[in-house]
């Protein structure tokens, strides 16, 4: 289409509108009703998908803090764990202390009376190696 023919139709569209405008106002008018027809419509759509974005969140949250629960839950199981090991550990060095003390105090008083013996025998306990010192 060329310049001219567009501004021909265009001047007989506005011939037209000012001859017969009650019919675009009729129709501008029920297009008006049928969109605010569907204004509520989409409203109450907006208002739906607002609700359910709520409820999502709260479900999220929901789930948030049961599982924050539950780490804690585990942290503090194997804190206990932790604590009733060390417990456990420092209980069994000390036992193991009071044997090896009790083995030191049963050596020394079967060989108090011959030193070379007692390292011999120290050693062999302990698993340290005896060397016999030279006599000059």
């Amino acid at each position: 289409m060329t310049w001219l023919a567009v501004k021909h139709f265009l001047q007989r569209s506005w011939v037209w509108i000012k001859n017969h405008w009650y019919i675009p106002l009729i129709a501008v008018l029920a297009l008006a009703a049928f969109f605010s027809k569907r204004s509520d419509v989409a409203k109450d759509l907006l208002k739906t998908r607002n609700k359910s974005y709520k409820d999502q969140i709260d479900v999220l949250n929901e789930s948030h803090a049961n599982e924050i629960e539950k780490r804690d839950e585990i942290i503090r199981v194997h804190k206990e764990v932790m604590d009733q090991l060390d417990e456990q550990l420092d209980d069994d060095l000390r036992e193991n202390q009071r044997r090896k003390e009790k083995r030191i105090k049963e050596l020394v008083e079967d060989n108090h009376d011959n030193p070379e013996e007692l390292s011999r025998a120290l050693g062999d306990a302990f698993g340290i190696k005896y060397v016999p010192r030279d006599e000059q």
